[in-house]
């Protein structure tokens, strides 16, 4: 799909124009013959605009998709239509909620399904999503659907803020601590150190071999921006390889990988809930996994429940995915038939016990970060002031 810019000419005259992501043409032809009426051009825009269109159309956050199915499964349960649901919900939501909503009014009055005019906007909906809302559509229980999507994108949205929470202090007490520094070293240092040699004062090895580092980078300064912003740019680019580095550390892996247990137990009932066979929602669920060997174990526990064995079995069998908490809530789920409702509660407390792990990460992370900072300034100053201590201990006293 790409983009068209197109014009029209209203019944009065008027001359109206906008932009259209569409499959071809003819789409955009009888999209905006039904709304405007005569077309007078249509034209795909340029590679270079299009990219720009891209960057800048801003992606729905968590709770915006959060307030949209939530209204829309509640209108929809007290009996609503559902163009008539995306008109109320359009009332009093944001600009990009607004702008979803009428975009799918139009494919729904084209005669195309909500879950078709999802899947057009796949940075703003995944595919997991469009399923859920297909198997909701075929089992005309979309409601329903709606409310427990309502429902998953709280939790995400929930489990982001902690995340969230827990780094920003750190990030920016080193932020801060790293401006401060380099203030220190490029400003006050050199003026320290000229002072200490006008008055024959011999300083530590330390600033001995750093006062040409600061020299030299006070004369450079323009080119040490340059490949500042270079290793910056080259950080964002290669963002996601630096995370996986990150996250491979014994404890941020613990964490990543009950982060993605409680999701898949949580999007494994979310199927279940819909209709969707267990078999299936293995597999629709086995390629949004973040790793190939978390993906090759999702697809070995799929290949032994297809062979007729027990999901708790398989799990057993196949570890990497599910722990021991998680297989013993679906073993009591099997037993009484209540799989979707044992992993939802399942992942309730698996989330529950992330929130409180990085809770207790962040309380233990502040004094430990404030002691290294403190230490690591201390040596500083210490180096700095000892050669003032040794000339004011040799005067003579009067």
């Amino acid at each position: 799909m790409r983009v068209y810019r197109w014009q029209a000419r209203q019944r009065n005259g008027k001359i109206v124009s906008g932009r259209m992501k569409a499959a071809d043409p003819k789409e955009v032809a009888l999209h905006v013959q039904a709304r405007y009426g005569y077309v007078t051009s249509i034209k795909p825009v340029r590679n270079f605009e299009q990219l720009w269109l891209n960057q800048t159309a801003g992606a729905l956050k968590l709770q915006e998709k959060e307030f949209l199915f939530r209204q829309l499964g509640l209108l929809l349960e007290s009996g609503v239509q559902i163009l008539r649901a995306l008109d109320l919900v359009t009332i009093q939501a944001s600009a990009p909620v607004v702008q979803l909503g009428k975009a799918i009014h139009q494919d729904l009055e084209r005669g195309q399904s909500f879950s078709f005019s999802l899947s057009k906007r796949p940075r703003d909906f995944s595919p997991l999503v469009v399923k859920l809302i297909e198997a909701g559509e075929i089992s005309g229980n979309l409601a329903f659907l709606f409310l427990q999507l309502a429902q998953y994108y709280q939790r995400e949205k929930e489990v982001k803020k902690t995340v969230v929470t827990a780094c920003l202090y750190p990030t920016l007490v080193i932020l801060l601590t790293a401006f401060t520094v380099g203030y220190f070293l490029v400003q006050v240092l050199p003026v320290i150190l000229e002072l200490y040699s006008v008055l024959d004062v011999e300083t530590t090895g330390f600033f001995q071999t750093l006062l040409p580092l600061v020299e030299g980078s006070r004369e450079n300064f323009y080119l040490l921006t340059v490949v500042l912003f270079m290793l910056v740019g080259f950080a964002y680019h290669k963002r996601s390889a630096l995370q996986n580095l990150f996250l491979e550390l014994p404890y941020f892996r613990r964490l990543y990988h009950g982060l993605w247990e409680a999701r898949y137990c949580r999007i494994l009932s979310l199927l279940l809930e819909s209709g969707i066979p267990l078999v299936q929602g293995l597999q629709i669920l086995t390629p949004l996994l973040p790793s190939q060997a978390l993906r090759s174990v999702s697809l070995a526990i799929n290949k032994a429940v297809v062979q007729g064995m027990p999901l708790s079995k398989a799990a057993n069998i196949h570890a990497g995915i599910f722990g021991q908490l998680s297989t013993e809530f679906i073993s009591l789920g099997e037993e009484n038939g209540g799989l979707a409702a044992m992993l939802k509660e399942a992942a309730d407390i698996l989330e529950a016990e992330l929130t409180l792990k990085l809770k207790r990460l962040k309380i233990l992370l502040e004094p430990l970060l404030l002691l290294v900072l403190t230490l690591f300034l201390g040596g500083i100053l210490y180096s700095l002031m000892t050669p003032i201590y040794g000339l004011m201990t040799g005067l003579p006293d009067y």
